[in-house]
């Protein structure tokens, strides 16, 4: 008696041994994602894509687009693209970003700014003290004579982009500042 009762105890424990490792084993395939940072809940092996009409960073809100041949992009809610993504409902889906990922996304912003003689300077300044990459910069001076200043960059997240933003906000003679939104 002793030795069945046992024998169905160590049952009973291999087959919530194996439902927990079945459980931690779908989250990890569940959650793998594409490399990216991206993954959809319960797929794997996806071709997903982050939109470059809009550039998301992990933390932005996002949502997946199922194309025609190529795979799933992936665009910022706010991003002009959506209004007309939207018409077709039935090819969206939701896209999540992982909570693990190590890339890094290069994000554009506009600077408008009143045009002084060290103002590209303060704000490649900035940028470095950030210790973000600098991907490029086109500087010009518009039609009110303000400096507009396009800068790419390179963030791990939206926290980091928010941080840089915000110092760039702060900086004498900023006016505005907008990140390009697709």
């Amino acid at each position: 008696m002793y030795k069945k009762a046992n024998e169905e105890e160590e049952f009973e424990k291999k087959i919530k041994d194996i439902e927990k490792n079945g459980e931690k084993e779908e989250k990890k395939v569940s959650n793998k994602g594409n490399g990216k940072g991206l993954y959809v809940k319960g797929l794997d092996n996806l071709l997903i894509k982050t939109a470059k009409c809009c550039n998301p960073v992990p933390g932005d809100e996002i949502i997946g687009y199922i194309t025609q041949g190529n795979g799933i992009s992936v665009h910022r809610t706010n991003c002009l693209n959506v209004s007309k993504l939207m018409q077709e409902h039935n090819r969206l889906i939701d896209v999540y970003w992982s909570d693990n990922t190590t890339e890094n996304y290069a994000v554009e912003i506009e600077i408008l700014a009143v045009n002084t003689n060290d103002i590209l300077k303060n704000v490649i300044q900035i940028i470095e003290k950030s210790k973000s990459s600098l991907l490029g910069v086109e500087a010009n001076v518009n039609k009110q004579k303000l400096a507009v200043i396009k800068v790419k960059i390179i963030v791990k997240d939206y926290e980091e982009l928010n941080k840089i933003m915000n110092s760039l906000k702060s900086a004498e003679n900023v006016l505005e500042i907008n990140r390009k939104r697709g």
